[in-house]
């Protein structure tokens, strides 16, 4: 039996841990680690989401960049056909179809039953031989109906206050507050302002099949979290939110329509867009910009890309 000396089992040691400190442990995908997520088709152009995108259909971008969410190494994942071009992917991406890229930088891996590229560079790995995909799009989709049904279900905790032209809504520090609030509500008021703190919760669930939210003013008070709130759209078919007043966060909080087509454009969401299907127009023709959405305030698409992660480790 042979023996090691103390420099020896001094010198692996240290390089396990090197190895542990530069490896990333990818978590699994489930929908609130989405930053942007349809359950069908994502038809958009020259905007970018910050984070994690998915679709359960397919996605088509133009002059658009997407961002990953490094706890789940993961840029885009979609569970059909990415047709993506002049475009940045800042992060892995696969395709249960065919990824097709072109004028497309692609910073990590792209995984897909098939490929197609024209002028793209992968600075990753390319696999379509048994390619082994991340996202249960099927679990994700189901995640958010479920969830959004549950938070239509809750009962009005909050009433909220008209004060001059703006809507008021005080939450409590810990519970969530439910509040029931009508679209028309909603457009009749120059301001909503959220009052609370940075542990206060808030639901805002809204009814209506054809919900038109458009140059929203949204004003936050006593370091509310965004992350922190959510508008439920849980019956709106069709969903129209546009040029959004406040510059720093937009529409703060998770919007959740999972039956609603989301029209989205000239706006900002800070925290999330959770769909049936998300287009930046009906027109089929147009030069809008397509609504962006951040994750949080500190997110800055015009900074420097970071530098290559390493490998990623995933978890049996």
């Amino acid at each position: 039996m042979y023996k090691l000396s103390a420099g020896l089992i001094a010198a692996l040691f240290v390089q396990s841990m090197a190895f542990a400190a530069s490896s990333t442990i990818c978590k699994t995908p489930s929908l609130y680690d989405f930053t942007v997520y349809s359950i069908g088709n994502i038809d958009v152009q020259q905007s970018d989401y910050q984070g994690l995108t998915g679709s359960g259909g397919s996605i088509l971008a133009i002059n658009f960049q997407f961002n990953s969410n490094p706890e789940t190494c993961l840029a885009v994942s979609v569970a059909k056909d990415l047709g993506i071009s002049s475009s940045a992917i800042n992060g892995n991406t696969e395709a249960q179809g065919t990824a097709g890229l072109r004028s497309v930088g692609a910073r990590g891996d792209v995984v897909a039953r098939k490929t197609h590229f024209v002028s793209t560079g992968v600075r990753g790995k390319v696999v379509t031989k048994n390619p082994s995909f991340r996202v249960n799009h099927a679990d994700v989709i189901e995640e958010l109906i479920v969830e959004s049904s549950k938070l239509a279900h809750k009962s009005s905790t909050g009433m909220a206050l008209n004060r001059a032209d703006a809507l008021v809504l005080d939450l409590k520090s810990t519970d969530n507050v439910i509040y029931i609030l009508h679209p028309s509500v909603i457009n009749e008021a120059k301001r909503i302002i959220i009052n609370g703190n940075p542990s206060s919760k808030v639901v805002i669930n809204v009814p209506g099949e054809d919900i038109r939210l458009k140059g929203q003013d949204v004003m936050l008070l006593g370091d509310v979290n965004p992350a922190n709130i959510t508008w439920n759209f849980y019956q709106a078919k069709n969903l129209h939110i546009s040029k959004t007043h406040n510059a720093l966060y937009g529409m703060p909080g998770i919007v959740m329509a999972p039956l609603a087509l989301v029209e989205f454009h000239e706006a900002l969401i800070t925290g999330a867009l959770y769909a049936g299907s998300i287009v930046t127009s009906l027109s089929p023709f147009t030069d809008l910009n397509a609504g962006q959405v951040n994750r949080d305030v500190t997110d800055n698409p015009l900074a420097p890309p970071p530098p290559p992660e390493p490998p990623p480790v995933f978890p049996e």
